[in-house]
């Protein structure tokens, strides 16, 4: 008998096969389901019951009971995202909760100010188990679920700050330091503590607005630009977290040396930090620099994100040293309380920063909005390192 091999070949279906990314999904799906539903008719059941019957997956069988939920809600997509035993007040505990929460950054504050950083480090430290240890036994052992995790949060915050403060109230005694009110809410120097926190607000505004800018920026270049700056600017984020440890430290320092008129002091200080700062943030260059590809590797599997992020380290990996200046002269010009020094010069490399960038993006792309985002600290660091004399001058005018 003759052998024959028959080719059939479909060139135009209803439905693009494609559109699943899968070979013919759709129209292999939707065939299944008609035979299914042939099954059915057959068995005489319902459709869905004759599914029900035949289906052993959790998952599968919970489907037509969130789908009925959704009918019963406003809009299927809150059943869909809420499995059907879902807390309907969970979202509302969650709220509660952080509106509630205590402020304990005031406290770590005052500690990081009295140059005590390991007594902050136990605070946070405290609050961070605290919580992990009531998250598992809360949530794994007594199944409060959501309401659980609220709980566990809130009751580390106050656990951290009780702590804070009567830690603070040691501190208290021993510097044999005692409530003055007159001093507490002296005019002057309460206005100018008011004074200094508004231009420090301004000052981080502007800084929020720099890297919502960069990410606005990124995203109308398409989803690959901005999943590969996002994963650049992550690298900066944990490098500025390091390097700001410094500017915590020359805020103390340069505080403690103006209040007590040292000038020497000062200027050790600024000396000291300074060079731990800038060699923390070549450090950190480097290591993006070297290590950025294999850290990005880790960061996504997306070969074509992979690919973008690589082309964009060399500027990203510059970042860090070019911030360090940045950050250390937030922290002195905060320690010599010349926050309106500070905020000036924010708000003016801010605007740098935007001109730049709308003229570099314009040439360059994503390139220009890097260079442009590398103009922004350069920008600060100049400008600041301009006011530097300027600062030590009017600190010690009178010594």
């Amino acid at each position: 008998a003759a052998k024959r091999h028959i080719h059939h070949l479909i060139t135009e279906t209803p439905v693009r096969p494609s559109a699943l990314r899968g070979l013919g999904a759709m129209p292999n799906v939707f065939a299944l389901e008609c035979c299914i539903d042939e099954l059915a008719e057959r068995a005489g059941k319902d459709p869905v019951e004759y599914r029900l019957s035949i289906t052993a997956d959790k998952r599968a069988t919970a489907l037509p009971d969130i789908a009925a939920l959704g009918e019963t809600v406003k809009g299927v997509d809150a059943a869909v995202i809420q499995p059907p035993n879902w807390d309907p007040n969970a979202n509302a505990i969650a709220e509660d909760a952080a509106r509630r929460y205590p402020n304990r950054f005031a406290i770590l504050g005052w500690f990081i100010g009295q140059s005590r950083a390991g007594t902050a480090f136990f605070i946070q430290l405290l609050l961070n188990v605290t919580n992990m240890v009531l998250s598992v036994v809360l949530v794994l052992e007594l199944h409060m679920g959501v309401a659980g995790t609220g709980l566990a949060a809130i009751i580390s915050e106050y656990v951290a700050v009780v702590v804070g403060l009567v830690l603070i109230l040691q501190r208290l005694r021993q510097l044999g330091a005692r409530f003055d009110r007159m001093t507490v809410f002296e005019p002057t120097g309460f206005s100018r503590l008011i004074s200094a926190n508004s231009d420090i607000m301004i000052r981080t505004l502007c800084l929020l607005f720099a890297f919502s800018w960069m990410a606005s920026r990124g995203a109308r270049q398409g989803d690959t630009i901005i999943a590969a700056n996002s994963i650049l600017l992550h690298f900066f984020d944990v490098a500025a977290y390091l390097i700001d440890g410094f500017a915590y430290a020359a805020e103390a320092l340069v505080g403690q040396a103006i209040g007590a008129r040292k000038r020497e002091r000062y200027g050790r200080a600024i000396r000291l930090s300074t060079l731990w700062a800038m060699a923390f943030g070549l450090l950190t260059s480097a290591i993006i620099f070297f290590g950025g590809g294999t850290l990005i590797d880790l960061m996504t599997v997306n070969e074509e994100v992979r690919t973008t992020a690589r082309v964009y380290l060399p500027l990203a990996a510059a970042t860090p040293f070019l911030g360090a200046a940045c950050f250390l002269y937030d922290g002195i010009f905060t320690g010599a309380m010349a926050t309106r020094e500070m905020r000036n010069m924010m708000v003016l490399s801010l605007a740098i920063y935007l001109a730049s960038s709308q003229v570099l993006e314009g040439l360059y792309g994503n390139h220009g909005l890097w260079i442009a985002f590398c103009i922004f600290f350069i920008a600060r660091g100049v400008s600041f390192a301009a006011c530097l004399k300027s600062l030590e001058r009017k600190a010690f005018q009178s010594a």
